[in-house]
C-alpha cells in the first residue's frame, strides 16, 4: 500500500503486476537466487545439519558465478545506500530469515529465535563483507 501510495496508483495495480509483497520484494531486488531452493538446500540433511548448510549455501551464492557477481553489487549498494540497504534487509528478513525460522519449527525455543537470526545474519554478512569486499584472505 505504501509503495502504491507513493507511485500515486491504486494498491490492486500492484497486486496485479507483482502479487503478494515477496514476489515484490524479489523483484525490486531482483535477487541471485531462488529462496525456496536453497531452503531445499539448508534443510536437505535435517534440522541438525542446518547450521553448516546455512553456511555453506550462503558461501555458495557468493562465490557462484552468477549468483556471487550479483549479491556482491547488492551488498556495495547496500553499504553505498541507505535505501538499498534497507531492501536487502527487507529481501533477506523475508524470503530467508523467515522461511528458516518456520522450518526450524520446535527445535528452537521461539523466544529466542529472533536474537539467533539476528546473530546468524551479521555473521554471514560480516563474512561476506570481509571476504568479498575487503578482500580477507580465508
Amino acid at each position: 500500500r505504501h509503495i502504491a501510495a507513493s507511485a500515486g496508483v491504486d494498491p490492486a495495480l500492484v497486486h496485479h503486476y507483482f502479487g503478494n509483497k515477496e514476489d515484490l520484494s524479489m523483484e525490486v531486488v531482483k535477487a541471485p537466487i531462488e529462496p525456496a531452493a536453497v531452503m531445499e538446500e539448508i534443510f536437505a540433511e535435517g534440522i541438525e545439519a542446518a547450521p553448516e548448510n546455512v553456511v555453506r549455501a550462503f558461501l555458495g551464492v557468493c562465490e557462484g558465478p552468477v549468483s556471487g557477481p550479483a549479491f556482491l553489487g547488492l551488498l556495495r549498494g547496500a553499504v553505498a545506500h541507505q535505501w538499498q540497504a534497507l531492501l536487502l534487509r527487507e529481501f533477506f528478513t523475508t524470503q530467508i530469515a523467515r522461511r528458516v525460522v518456520r522450518r526450524l519449527g520446535t527445535a528452537v525455543d521461539p523466544a529466542e529465535l529472533p536474537l539467533r537470526a539476528s546473530l546468524v545474519s551479521s555473521q554471514l554478512f560480516g563474512l561476506a563483507l570481509a571476504r568479498y569486499v575487503l578482500r580477507i584472505q580465508p
